[in-house]
């Protein structure tokens, strides 16, 4: 697990970066959308959100020729 933390601006820009939530599909329901999840957040005054992420890789080698 790698310690991650979000702020507002990349918890919208994290939510803004997929289809669902994209600025194309929220149209004129972004600055609702966006109040919604601040709201949602609450008063933290530090603007900090940690989360810990898992993360991985895969490493591959083609040995053939």
């Amino acid at each position: 697990m790698t310690p991650f933390t979000w702020t507002r601006d990349s918890i919208l820009g994290h939510l803004h970066s997929t289809s669902r939530f994209s600025l194309a599909a929220l149209g004129d329901e972004r600055e609702d959308f966006d109040n919604v999840v601040l709201a949602a957040l609450g008063p933290d005054a530090s603007d900090r959100f940690p989360q810990e992420v898992s993360c991985g890789y895969t490493i591959g080698w083609n040995g053939g020729g």
